[in-house]
C-alpha cells in the first residue's frame, strides 16, 4: 500500500474493474492540490492527478516478481518524464534568482546636454506657429 510520507520511489499497480495499469509513486514530484495524487502511469506514460481516496483503496504493491521484470524499464521512461512534469508544474520562487542583474541608478541630469549652445537645432528654423 502506498504511503505518501515516504522518502523513495513506489512502484504499484492500480487494479480497477476495467483494467490494471503499473503506476510510480514519486516524492519529488510537486506538491499535487489537496486531495489529490500525482503517479506516473506506465501504460499511459504520463504523470496523472488521481483523486487521493479514491485511488488509495486501489493501490497494491508490486510483487517481486513484477517489480524485478519492470522496475528498469519504467526508471529509463520515468527520468524524462519527470523532468518536464517538474519544469511545467513548478511554480516559480517570487524572489528574484541570485544571478539576477543588479539595476544600476540612473542621474537623469546625465541625459541633458548643457554645452552652453542656446541653438540646439544648429540652423536658422522659425519655430514660431503664428503666421
Amino acid at each position: 500500500m502506498l504511503n505518501t510520507n515516504r522518502k523513495t520511489l513506489w512502484y504499484g499497480k492500480l487494479d480497477t474493474p476495467n483494467f490494471s495499469n503499473i503506476v510510480l509513486f514519486d516524492p519529488e514530484l510537486p506538491e499535487p492540490p489537496k486531495g489529490k495524487l500525482y503517479l506516473y502511469n506506465h501504460d499511459r506514460g504520463q504523470v496523472v492527478q488521481y483523486v487521493h481516496d479514491l485511488v488509495s483503496p486501489r493501490l497494491r504493491d508490486l510483487t517481486e516478481q513484477e517489480l524485478a521484470e519492470l522496475q528498469e524499464g519504467i526508471a529509463n521512461h520515468w527520468e524524462g518524464i519527470k523532468k518536464e512534469f517538474i519544469r511545467t508544474h513548478t511554480i516559480p520562487s517570487r524572489s528574484a534568482p541570485a544571478s539576477a542583474p543588479v539595476s544600476r541608478s540612473r542621474n537623469l541630469d546625465d541625459d541633458i546636454d548643457d554645452s552652453g549652445g542656446d541653438d540646439d537645432f544648429g540652423g536658422g528654423f522659425d519655430l514660431d506657429m503664428d503666421d
